[in-house]
């Protein structure tokens, strides 16, 4: 696997790592702060899943989207679900800013059978 931005510390601050209450989080980026890395727009990192959604209304996320202040102002984060490539949900976060999304969703409810889930982070232009 390659090392970059989005897993070179995997387990410590990036990808599945306890939290100070015991559970667990995926990070998407870097919980641990302070580490700097050249991204451009359009770079991203996600998790997908296969997810069975017949009977189910809805796929939701809880996550915490915080952006460093030093990230050029005509860039942002978008945090998104996709179902099937299909972005069904969004939310943007602008330099110095922190989100809790507790309501970032996506409607299934007239799917049935396995669709590939995703949480996708990108930075775009804006």
């Amino acid at each position: 696997m390659e090392l970059d931005a989005f897993r070179s510390h995997l387990g410590e601050g990036q990808g599945r790592v306890a939290t100070a209450d015991g559970e667990h989080a995926f990070v998407l980026g870097d919980a641990t702060g302070g580490s700097q890395s050249e991204f451009a727009a359009g770079d991203f990192a996600e998790v997908v899943q296969d997810v069975d959604v017949t009977d189910a209304d809805v796929v939701r996320v809880w996550l915490r989207l915080r952006v460093p202040d030093d990230v050029p102002p005509d860039l942002a984060w978008v945090a998104s679900i996709t179902v099937d490539g299909r972005v069904v949900g969004q939310s943007t976060a602008r330099p110095g800013s922190t989100r809790d999304l507790t309501d970032l969703l996506g409607n299934v409810s007239k799917l049935a059978g396995t669709h590939r889930i995703a949480v996708r982070l990108e930075l775009v232009r804006v």
